[in-house]
């Protein structure tokens, strides 16, 4: 069995309270490009902090499977405070809990821009985006917060990509491609 550790949050808490990678195989941080300007130029601007994050998440963690995930451009969990925040009116809003650019074309680019960014780094995991909802249960059908802006999920594994069909059963869940 594979012991891993890391943050459910974001590369810089991994960063403050770094784990005892000796003692783990993998080692995972999300990402989140709206913690602090959510205009269209500068979620594409963290672009540019990519290679940074993973050369120094790679010097702390070492030889450790390096796993990133998930990566919205909504932020899923606030590690700076109470909530994320709500966006019912769809605006470009930091730390929203659910933003347009992500179930638009802008979300694919985005997610094209960031796979790039991620290639050279020897990720062994990348998951782009999070399975969750407004209302998940074991006997309901996980309805998207998002749509994705593309069919598949485009998964990271190794040193390939790899298509993965995401209308698939996930813990007695059917998870349905959004309309």
């Amino acid at each position: 069995m594979a012991r891993g550790g890391g943050m459910v949050s974001f590369f810089p808490e991994l960063n403050r309270k770094r784990p005892p990678s000796a003692m783990l195989d993998l080692v995972s941080h999300g990402l989140c490009p709206i913690v602090h300007a959510a205009d269209d130029l500068s979620v594409m601007e963290t672009l540019e902090a990519i290679p940074h994050i993973t050369r120094s998440a790679r010097a702390i963690i070492g030889d450790c499977s390096y796993r990133i995930g998930p990566a919205t451009i909504a932020m899923r969990l606030n590690p700076y405070g109470a909530d994320t925040f709500a966006n019912p009116n769809n605006d470009r809003v930091c730390m929203a809990n659910d933003d347009p650019h992500h179930r638009a074309k802008f979300g694919a680019a985005y997610a094209i821009g960031l796979a790039t960014a991620l290639a050279p780094a020897a990720i062994s995991v990348w998951t782009p985006a999070a399975l969750y909802g407004r209302a998940v249960s074991s006997k309901v059908v996980i309805t998207c917060l998002w749509k994705v802006p593309f069919g598949n999920l485009l998964v990271w594994r190794g040193r390939r990509f790899i298509w993965q069909n995401w209308k698939m059963e996930l813990h007695g869940c059917k998870l349905a491609p959004c309309s």
